[in-house]
């Protein structure tokens, strides 16, 4: 999901409303929501989620409810001298806001330009109601739980487990790559949520956690790195494994955090006793990412020639990524490949070939550079406990049958003979049924996790008690 163009803003200059008093950010815990007016441009609903995380400390998350819901960690919430600061990194926006009776009101900030926003206390963001969305009252257990890794971090989760005595069997959940929240939220829908409810009702104990630095978890996400990643997801694991109520342990990771329970498996064998991939990646980083894109830009109607153009200037942008340590040498090399296109070509990149992994904020990240060079196969050939391998036909960002056949001859070299690999029709990246399988169409879908994919999860998993 790319944050590319959240905001276009122009310049204005605001009034100053009075100061603030201390005290005031947990005083307006809560969530907020106004218009942003871009000059010469949309208006954008914005909202700004506030809440104290797991240490205490405060946290927000910046939503705009007309792009899809797109949600983003704000990197810095301060008081300073009456004003509530916000910083969000991922997209160079700064809020200043101040109350004013009812309301909050002040400014964004991105670089030089400014715009105004006044923001009003709401109950929600205005979200549709998905069908499989899980309501209380529930019939299990409902507690916060907060995993704290080797390095301090406190990663806050929720877990859900049945009523009574007798020890279960747990999963972890591993959300895909960005900054995902513990019920792996995008375009309204809560996957992660409904497959824990799911599997929850049917006896199965489940953990599931904001990634650090987003939600209720402290640290930085835009620090995250596949150590950090790894770091986590054992932290996770091995406290669940730790209760006196769990027996056995295993790992659900989708797209990225398939590939991270991949890793979790092969190098900590003792701590997973099995595995579920749901859309994971089994190609290396380079060959999974110029297929995702190949993909991609075909099944929008491109021409073949189209393709090849735009699919070899990936090539070029990645390597360029993987071969400059140094951040500002690599985005030059980047500027300079773009403006060496001829202009049909320099039109069709724009539109197609800037945003996402192929972004210049993206390649600016220590995290792209690291997917591109991951070698996922090493992983799963380390592999040695069950594992269930889905895929939806659908999908674009972790294509078939590329993946699945990859992920099966890897486990199949590693003697590995306790897996079953499967491909679900008509399913995308997400596993909603789907007509395009495009990321666009997955906040028009009312399905959020198809049924067959989550029966295919809890019989695999119920087998393991």
């Amino acid at each position: 999901m790319s944050a590319k163009g959240l905001f276009i803003l122009a310049a204005l200059m605001l009034s100053t409303p009075p100061a603030l008093r201390a005290g005031t950010l947990e005083e307006h815990y809560g969530k907020w929501l106004g218009t942003l007016e871009i000059p010469q441009g949309p208006k954008l609903r914005t909202g700004i989620d506030l809440f104290p995380r797991a240490d205490g400390s405060p946290g927000a998350t910046l939503v705009s409810p007309d792009q899809g819901l797109i949600e983003l960690p704000v990197d810095q919430v301060q008081l300073v001298d009456g004003e509530i600061h916000l910083a969000i990194s991922s997209v160079g926006i700064d809020l200043i806001l101040r109350p004013d009776g009812d309301d909050l009101v002040g400014q964004a900030r991105q670089g030089p330009m400014l715009a105004p926003l006044r923001l009003k206390h709401v109950p929600s963001f205005g979200e549709p109601v998905r069908p499989q969305a899980p309501k209380p009252p529930f019939p299990y257990e409902v507690d916060t739980l907060v995993v704290t890794t080797t390095d301090g971090t406190q990663l806050s989760g929720t877990l859900t487990r049945t009523r009574g005595m007798s020890r279960k069997t747990a999963v972890v959940l591993l959300q895909g790559s960005g900054p995902m929240d513990r019920d792996e939220s995008l375009g309204g829908h809560h996957p992660f949520a409904v497959l824990a409810d799911y599997l929850t009702r049917r006896g199965i104990t489940v953990y599931r956690f904001d990634k650090r630095g987003v939600g209720r978890s402290t640290g930085g996400y835009t620090s995250e790195t596949s150590a950090t990643l790894l770091q986590d997801a054992l932290a996770a694991t091995r406290t669940i494994r730790a209760r006196s109520d769990v027996s056995r342990v295993g790992v659900i990771g989708h797209s990225e955090g398939a590939a991270v329970a991949a890793e979790l498996a092969a190098k900590y064998p003792k701590e997973v006793d099995f595995l579920v991939s749901l859309a994971g990646p089994g190609l290396k980083g380079m060959d999974e990412i110029v297929l995702q894109d190949r993909v991609g830009y075909g099944r929008r109607g491109l021409t073949p020639e189209q393709v090849e153009i735009l699919t070899t200037y990936g090539r070029r942008f990645y390597a360029i990524v993987v071969s400059n340590d140094d951040v500002d040498a690599r985005t030059k090399a980047l500027l300079g490949l773009g403006s060496n296109l001829d202009e049909a070509d320099r039109k069709l990149v724009l539109q197609y070939a800037s945003t996402g992994s192929l972004s210049i904020g993206m390649a600016r990240t220590p995290h792209l550079r690291e997917i591109l060079s991951s070698d996922y196969p090493q992983y799963w050939r380390a592999v040695g406990c069950p594992v269930l391998v889905l895929n939806g036909s659908l999908d674009t960002q972790v294509p078939t049958p590329e993946n699945p056949d990859a992920i099966r001859a890897a486990l199949v070299t590693a003697g590995n003979r306790r897996v079953h690999v499967e491909t679900l029709p008509r399913l995308n990246h997400l596993f909603q049924t789907a007509t395009t399988g495009l990321g666009d169409e997955y906040s028009k879908l009312d399905e959020t996790m198809a049924p067959v994919a989550l029966e295919q999860v809890a019989r695999f998993v119920t087998t393991r008690q």
